[in-house]
């Protein structure tokens, strides 16, 4: 078995701490050169002998400490120890430094060294501390944890040691031996370990040959464990046999040699080798890994000289330099990317290597550990992208599809190193030759094409016709081996033999003549290729084999397909540019507002001169605005809110949030607001980031204006709907109850005490009507007395009663301009308009002021309807009604027309009488405005249609009794109230009169024949029948009947509900007796 080299460390002083340990021990110990001087003693051999300090002793003749008579007996016993035979010799005398005389006895072996005996060591124990010792033995015997046994050897007939046999064993040994130590003692090693692993009996003989200690591990497979056994000689013919425990450092061992088992192949994936560099020696030991690298066999000298041959020369000089004057000279890191050349295979690589310093105690580098990595395919990849980067620069070149091929095909000669190149480019379904530059005359020409027929229908003529032919996607799948890669196209090193194999069994491939006689080893073919569809082909070519390094076949597929892209970009630029021009045409003439937007710079990249509109201001002016500049702050949140979002959904991979269509509010330079439509779309970067957005804007200011006037009439159009079957059910109750107010109070004496009474019940019937009417008004479903009026007199003929309505605190202006202001209205409502105006403002002045009204003629052209939608051309006469009040701020001013809406205090407003006033003035084809300010006061403007005709005067109205009648009227209302009231008011007037309760009634009494029917007085919205139908029906059996309908609906209520024409005569609830009688006489023909 080999012994490791250590194994002599513990007794000649190598290891560390056993020499703490001498130094410490009782014993003296001591060394002594082979010239008989002392090298070293330790404290107890210096105290023994009476010295202080070892420099008293080193150096001197042993013979300095011994008594003459002894000298020459033991200057033999240590030549017999240089010899290489230790000694342990009796008692012997030593003079002491102070002339005293002790006894001690003595043992030596030789000091070995690389297989040279150079000295001896020993110790001596003084006599008086043999009894001590001997004590302190036996109990370290017994008591240390290590196994300890004494053993001498079985010599066998021929002299050699055949076995070693047991003189005594500690309590440790038995136990690790499971035999107790009388079963151990006397008996061999054989006898009681027939399978020493490894053999005891020869290592203990070769220790006692040469008495050089051993040391070996020895296992117990049935218990495993390990033990570590150490023998040494310890007298002449005897050995010592020492055991420790060594099962959990085996354990962690082997756990360290698996890890370095899983490191050294993690190196070898990697390409990372490692290694120690002694600075001292100039050595330097390596991995596996790194050997394979640098390409190293057994027998290469690792030195620094050499390694400075390994790297490449062009970088040698830059090495050493890093290494003497960086690494050396300034303590730093080892760090440097080079180029090697393997010394078994002459490639030439790349390596990173790294290395850490090691320094002794005194700062001095001793040693470098570090890792060597091959990063030749990083390299090549960094290459490569330079490459790449370099030929997409070159396409990016401006010139013609001529300048682009020639420079292209001398960039990719360049990169590859081959002898020849071209370029075909199709030609409808002809390739004819380009460019190309070494490639022989005799394969261009005039071999146009490479194919048999057409390129839709091979078989092929030629390999390039192959290449042409088959797809990346699902072209030839019997091409996909034999030199044909994954895309289509074909490479190989050695193109002889590649065609004398031939290329696949089925494939059509017929090589032309030509080929074969140029006789190129290197051939790569790579065709071009867009959306597709096949463009071209590259062909390169060279005579020698093997020139072509296949990793660069994937790479020059990609500048390929980049050289595909740029041919159809220079053969598309022209109708690009005239879609350009095209569309730049209408990005200016369209009156939509187009853009592009960089998300990362924040600005405008593009706005179409439309933008000008929007914003008033100058277009370069609005290229520099930001979108927060742009939008109103709360359309900002919305559109960066939604923005963010759909930006995360697209990079996700949401496609649907590409487009939006949002409505936006945009500022103007001026503070007006656009209400705006924003068509938008994210674009994406190559990187799938988006990068900017594409919009569309549209000025929908006008529609979103239209939408709520539409909002506002559907609106009105429902509470008129409410409105009107409200008032009709009023109607029919104030009928009977103003009716017979008016009755009772035409009968009851001025003195009477019910008259009051009944006076307070008309009155509350009258304010109740004067609600329903608004309630009409407002709604627009009123009956109009549509009249010319001459507006000036109706505000001059009003002005008294105004001034008395708005108090003495405020001051009644009236401004009349001298010429016509005639407009067909009703002279009732607008008189109700004035008033209702004036009353609000007085209202808005506690304080007193200034209620100002005006009329004036204005005529409206087409700049005059510039931001107002609702205003139209033509001549209008103007009444305008404003005041010097607290006026009001734009949220109230966009309600005050809405139904109910009021700002006065509850019980003193009932939120109609703008409404009313706005249905009044829309009724008339007119419109209303309002100008108002926050302490400004407020102006409400009304626009009436002029007209030529003349208004009649006005009078006071003849005032005169109900006219009386004797003919016949049918009553037909299905409401019993109404009916006997009107059924009463007719019989007081003398009229003859039948009533009936409903249509069906009243035909049955048209049938009867009981005399002629004069007047047909019916309501007309009734359950059986509308009044209009009845009147038809009962006109087929009394033809010179006239009629009269009654009605608590409106006029246009009534439209809606019958057949009624809106010229036929009509009263509407709730009537007055007085009306009842003075209509009903009108339409029988005046006074009977």
């Amino acid at each position: 078995m080999s012994r490791p080299d250590d194994c002599l460390a513990p007794l000649s002083l190598r290891d560390e701490q056993f020499r703490k340990a001498v130094e410490d021990s009782e014993a003296g110990h001591f060394q002594v050169n082979a010239d008989g001087t002392f090298r070293w003693v330790n404290k107890a051999w210096l105290r023994l002998h009476g010295y202080a300090s070892p420099s008293e002793i080193i150096g001197r003749h042993f013979s300095a400490t011994l008594l003459a008579r002894d000298v020459a007996e033991v200057e033999a016993l240590l030549t017999q120890v240089l010899a290489g035979e230790p000694v342990r010799a009796g008692e012997f005398a030593r003079r002491m430094l102070d002339g005293r005389i002790g006894y001690h006895t003595f043992t030596a072996h030789p000091i070995v060294e690389d297989g040279v005996v150079t000295g001896i060591e020993g110790f001596i124990i003084d006599k008086e501390s043999i009894h001590n010792l001997e004590e302190l033995r036996r109990l370290l015997f017994n008591e240390i944890m290590d196994g300890f046994a004494m053993l001498e050897p079985v010599v066998d007939e021929s002299g050699q040691v055949a076995d070693l046999l047991h003189l005594a064993a500690n309590p440790a040994f038995a136990r690790w031996a499971a035999r107790p130590v009388d079963e151990i003692k006397g008996r061999s090693v054989r006898e009681l370990f027939p399978e020493t692993n490894p053999d005891w009996v020869l290592e203990g003989a070769e220790v006692l040959r040469t008495g050089t200690p051993a040391r070996l591990d020895v296992s117990s497979p049935e218990r495993e464990q390990w033990f570590e056994m150490l023998l040494f000689p310890i007298s002449p013919g005897r050995l010592a046999l020492m055991l420790r425990d060594v099962t959990e450092r085996h354990r962690v061992d082997a756990v360290l040699r698996e890890s370095l088992k899983l490191l050294h192949a993690t190196q070898e994936i990697a390409g990372l080798g490692s290694y120690v560099l002694d600075i001292t020696r100039d050595r330097w030991t390596s991995s596996g890994v790194l050997d394979e690298i640098f390409g190293l066999d057994a027998g290469f000298e690792k030195s620094l000289s050499n390694w400075l041959q390994i790297v490449h020369p062009d970088f040698r000089q830059t090495a050493s330099d890093h290494f003497q004057n960086h690494v050396l000279a300034r303590r730093g890191r080892f760090d440097l990317e080079y180029k090697i050349v393997r010394l078994s295979d002459g490639q030439v690589r790349w390596v990173h290597g790294l290395g850490e310093l090691e320094f002794d105690p005194a700062g001095q580098p001793i040693r470098m550990i570090g890792t060597i990595q091959d990063i030749s395919e990083r390299k090549q990849h960094e290459t490569e992208q330079e490459w790449a980067v370099a030929f997409l620069r070159l396409l990016n070149r401006a010139g013609s599809v001529d300048e682009l091929v020639r420079s292209v095909i001398d960039f990719l000669l360049s990169i590859t190193g081959v002898e020849s190149a071209a370029i075909r480019l199709r030609e409808e379904d002809r390739f004819p030759y380009l460019y190309s530059s070494g490639l022989h005359e005799s394969l261009k020409c005039p071999w146009k094409s490479p194919f048999q027929h057409t390129f839709e229908e091979p078989p092929v003529l030629c390999l390039c016709g192959a290449v042409l032919s088959s797809s990346a996607e699902n072209g030839h799948a019997q091409l996909r081996s034999n030199g044909f890669t994954a895309e289509g196209s074909y490479w190989s090193g050695h193109f002889s033999s590649a065609a004398a194999a031939g290329f696949h069994p089925g494939a059509a491939i017929q090589l032309r003549p030509n080929c074969p006689l140029r006789a190129f080893e290197t051939l790569a073919l790579i065709p071009l290729r867009f959306a597709g569809r096949t463009l071209g082909l590259l062909q390169f070519c060279d005579p020698a084999p093997a020139r072509l390094d296949g990793r660069l076949i994937p790479l020059l597929e990609r500048m390929a397909s980049s050289l595909a892209i740029a041919v159809e970009q220079r053969l598309a630029q022209a109708a690009l540019r005239e879609n350009e021009e095209r569309y730049r045409m209408i990005s200016e003439n369209t009156g939509d507002v187009i853009w592009l937007y960089d998300l990362e710079g924040q600005r405008f990249t593009y706005v179409s001169p439309s933008a000008r509109k929007f914003s008033a201001l100058p277009l370069e002016a609005s290229m520099w605005r930001s979108l927060a500049q742009i939008l109103s702050p709360r359309s900002y949140e919305v559109a960066r809110r939604k923005i963010d979002r759909r930006i995360a959904a697209v990079e996700a991979g949401d496609l649907t949030a590409v487009h939006a269509v949002d409505e936006l509010e945009q500022m103007r330079a001026d503070g007006g607001v656009v209400d705006t439509e924003v068509v938008t779309t994210l674009l994406l970067n190559p990187r799938g980031r988006v990068h900017k957005i594409l919009g569309v804007s549209r000025d929908i200011t006008e529609r979103k204006q239209s939408e709520a006037r539409l909002m506002q009439a559907q609106k009105m159009e429902s509470v008129g709907r409410l409105a009107g079957g409200v008032a009709h059910d009023f109607n029919n109750q104030l009928t009977v109850i103003n009716g017979y107010s008016q009755l009772m109070l035409a009968t009851l004496p001025a003195g009477s005490p019910l008259r009051s009474h009944v006076e307070q019940i008309y009155a509350a019937g009258e304010r109740a009507a004067s609600l329903t009417k608004q309630l009409l008004a407002f709604s627009r479903k009123q009956m109009m007395n549509l009249q010319a009026l001459n507006l000036n007199q109706v505000v001059l003929a009003l002005q008294p009663m105004l001034t008395r309505l708005v108090g003495e605190d405020v001051e009644v202006r009236v401004v009349q301009f001298s010429g016509s202001a005639v407009v067909r209205a009703d002279l009732h409502q607008m008189e109700q308009v004035i008033m209702n105006l004036a009353v609000n403002a007085r209202d808005a002045m506690p304080a007193g002021g200034v209620l100002l009204i005006e009329t004036s003629l204005i005529e409206w052209d087409e700049f005059a309807l510039i931001d107002h939608p609702d205003r139209r051309p033509g001549r209008f006469v103007r009444l305008a009604v404003g005041d010097t009040g607290h006026g009001m701020d734009e949220a109230t001013r966009t309600r005050i027309f809405e139904p109910f809406f009021t700002t006065k205090e509850v019980g003193k407003g009932t939120g109609l009488g703008l409404s009313m006033v706005q249905g009044v003035v829309s009724q008339c084809d007119g419109i209303i405005e309002v100008r108002s300010r926050p302490g400004a006061g407020a102006t409400f403007e009304i626009y009436l249609p002029a007209v030529a005709a003349e208004a009649p005067a006005r009078g006071e109205g003849d005032s005169a009794e109900a006219p009386a009648g004797i003919e016949t009227v049918l009553v037909v209302e299905d409401q019993h109230a109404v009916r006997e009231f009107a059924v009463h008011v007719l019989a007081s007037c003398g009229y003859s009169v039948i009533d009936a309760a409903g249509a069906n009634e009243a035909l049955e009494i048209a049938r009867a024949g009981r005399g002629a029917i004069d007047l047909l007085l019916t309501d007309v919205v009734m359950p059986e029948m509308d009044g209009v139908e009845l009147a038809r029906r009962i006109r087929e059996i009394h033809p010179d009947m006239k009629w009269l309908y009654m009605s608590g609906y409106s006029g246009a209520a009534i439209s809606e509900r019958s057949h009624l024409d809106m010229r036929a005569e009509f009263i509407q609830k709730p009537f007055s007796p007085e009306q009842l009688a003075l209509k009903v006489r009108a339409v029988l023909g005046g006074r009977a």
